[in-house]
């Protein structure tokens, strides 16, 4: 198990670049991977010539930087340095070597109790040193958890605090809605990784993931937890973990305590304690997590891309002044001054052909389709046969039942994607189905949701109007006006972008506010705000 050490960070680890310099350190290869939250990057760093993982990410204060690159745990994926832009943070990893963790488990010849509770107790230990030192690190997926060459955990992304969706992976959700204490929901996932360990398959809860139908007649709990095929203790310590009640859940302390983990029991014997039998892992299980995994992804990236389409379409056409679908390769160092997000362009100038124009409609449907292809290919992994079982996949892709506070439940029918008439599909007519489904979503999406704006085109003014309100008297005692300027830097703090609504929500705040100034200091600031929005 690795220890944390401090070491002293040289300077040069974290080293500020301007807009156009990035392109001179790196040279790209291909997008690693893209959502709405991170973008990552394969590339070859060029002062080593080495492959790196290139993430980018909202921009880190460089005090925040130097604390986490200070810290070496064998079991996470260090940070070898960052670059940093006036918007964002540029950091970069080796390539992690490994195997996630069930493929691990499953290419092992011989995997028992003891294998499992070893690898268990170097994750546990490792996020509680994460949790520790006061580090943020969200356990999304099964994926993130790799087993090196050595046999060590190696807990693998950023490992650093973002403003994200919890959870996407449904087999690893915990029950609750609303977001609780971000070391209860790993708990929660590190319960239901250690069933799987130890039986070798899914919770009976999820067993509709697997391509042949299970009778079950508790299909609908979690697991048994009667269940004599699982020890007393390993029994006792699952349902401690996968309690309902966040509050009443073990936290990393208490389960780095329980007697199986350390080892020894007053009331069993240590026969009983470790069993040396061999786990027998459902074939199909790595698939089925895959599945759980894959099919979401699919769907959000297609959804999101189809979404950003327009979007990035506009920010290069505004530099086209001839509409000739071009851009001059000389243009593009201004451009990316413009747009910032100087990984962004280059990824996508990595399908560009020509060394003196960029035809950047092609060359983002190619970036795109690229994108889209690796989560296809990693989905259709999860179908050997090419065959698709309505109810594998019917949950993802039907409406959400959502239970409303006077305890009524209804079906929201802005989530169904597509309906699926047909109990079996071939992969490529399932995908078919899907994207239709999602192509007609992401018109809807659209045309209500439009993006008018970037938050940093009224950020100056609501920065000018912030440094006046440090000086106003009226305003420190006007509880009205401090909660309408609260909100508004609460949506320009989590949001880039602002459509219609986050639009109309910052007008409303401003048009209170002005209400509350009877004075009109700030009439001439806030109609020009307003007027930027509108």
């Amino acid at each position: 198990m690795g220890i944390c050490q401090k070491k002293l960070i040289q300077s040069s680890n974290i080293k500020q670049i301007g807009p156009t310099d990035l392109e001179t350190q790196i040279t790209m290869i291909k997008t690693h991977h893209f959502d709405k939250n991170t973008q990552s990057y394969l590339v070859k760093d060029g002062c080593d010539q080495k492959e790196k993982i290139m993430t980018v990410v909202q921009k880190i204060n460089d005090d925040q930087l130097k604390f986490i690159m200070n810290i070496t745990i064998q079991n996470i994926h260090k940070i070898e340095k960052v670059y940093q832009t006036d918007s964002y943070s540029i950091i970069f990893q080796s390539k992690p070597q490994g195997l996630s963790i069930f493929e691990y488990c499953l290419k092992k010849e011989s995997f028992d109790e003891l294998s499992a509770k070893q690898l268990f107790k170097q994750l546990i230990q490792t996020l509680k040193m994460l949790n520790d030192l006061k580090i943020t690190y969200y356990l999304q997926s099964p994926n993130q958890i790799l087993v090196t060459p050595e046999g060590n955990v190696l807990l693998n992304g950023i490992y650093i605090k973002q403003k994200k969706e919890s959870f996407t992976i449904s087999i690893f959700n915990p029950p609750e809605t609303e977001q609780s204490d971000i070391e209860k929901l790993n708990v929660w996932k590190c319960g239901i990784l250690l069933y799987i360990l130890l039986k070798g398959s899914l919770p009976n809860k999820y067993k509709y993931l697997y391509p042949y139908t299970v009778k079950d007649l508790q299909k609908q709990i979690l697991f048994d937890p009667e269940d004599p095929t699982i020890p007393f203790l390993q029994r006792k310590l699952l349902i401690e973990m996968l309690n309902e009640q966040p509050e009443q859940r073990l936290n990393y302390n208490q389960i780095l305590h329980n007697q199986w983990i350390i080892g020894n029991s007053t009331n069993v014997t240590p026969r009983q304690v470790i069993s040396r039998e061999i786990v027998q892992f459902d074939k199909y299980l790595l698939q089925c997590i895959q599945l759980d995994q894959y099919l979401k992804e699919f769907i959000e990236t297609h959804t999101y891309l189809n979404i950003r389409h327009d979007m990035l379409l506009q920010s290069f056409s505004k530099f086209d002044l001839n509409r000739s679908k071009k851009i001059q390769r000389k243009d593009i160092n201004y451009i990316k001054q413009v747009l910032k997000n100087e990984a962004l362009i280059l990824s996508i100038l990595y399908f560009s052909e020509s060394k003196t124009t960029f035809v950047y409609e092609e060359c983002l449907q190619q970036w795109e389709q690229q994108i889209r292809q690796q989560k296809l290919e990693n989905l259709k992994s999860c179908f050997p046969n090419q065959e698709v079982k309505k109810s594998q996949v019917v949950n993802y892709l039907q409406p959400k039942r959502k239970k409303y506070e006077d305890g009524l439940i209804l079906s929201d029918n802005s989530q169904m994607i597509t309906n699926l008439t047909k109990d079996i599909y071939q992969f490529d007519e399932f995908i078919l189905e899907v994207q239709k489904g999602i192509n007609e979503k992401a018109k809807d999406y659209v045309k209500n949701q439009r993006v008018f704006i970037k938050s940093e085109e009224i950020q100056q003014e609501f920065n000018q109007l912030l440094n006046m309100l440090k000086a106003d008297k009226e305003y420190q005692s006007n509880k009205i006006q401090q909660n309408g300027i609260k909100q508004i830097q609460q949506i320009l703090g989590k949001n880039t972008m602002l459509n219609l609504v986050l639009q109309k929500e910052i007008i409303d705040h401003l048009e209170q506010f002005e209400k509350q100034d009877q004075k009109k200091s700030y009439k001439q600031l806030l109609n020009q705000m307003i007027n930027k929005l509108q």
